[in-house]
């Protein structure tokens, strides 16, 4: 089943390397298909494509994250837009650095 939902999530990257339910890519949606992807990684359950998944998609959202921008996303929750922008920070930051550290030797 954990391997179902993973191909799940590679089946949704956008071209450009996020992911977004939309037409675009959003921040928030690539952080939680980065951690579970970073999940899959860490326990060995990771392929070649889901490897390369994973680095296009850090890769996207590493250039999409602008600390000192107020985030413009807004999702859709019911029939109102919610943007918690400082929880979806939190979730940004976790994702960029359970790649970054898993790149460092050691």
């Amino acid at each position: 089943e954990i391997r179902q939902a993973g191909a799940a999530v590679l089946q949704r990257q956008q071209e450009a390397g996020g992911w977004g339910s939309g037409q675009h890519a959003t921040r928030i949606e690539t952080s939680y298909a980065l951690l579970i992807l970073s999940t899959l990684r860490q326990r060995r359950l990771l392929d070649e494509a889901g490897e390369t998944a994973l680095q296009r998609g850090y890769e996207w959202l590493s250039q999409a994250y602008h600390p000192q921008r107020v985030p413009d996303e807004r999702l859709w929750l019911g029939k109102v837009p919610y943007a918690p922008s400082r929880v979806d920070r939190i979730y940004e930051l976790c994702a960029l650095l359970s790649i970054a550290l898993e790149r460092i030797p050691g």
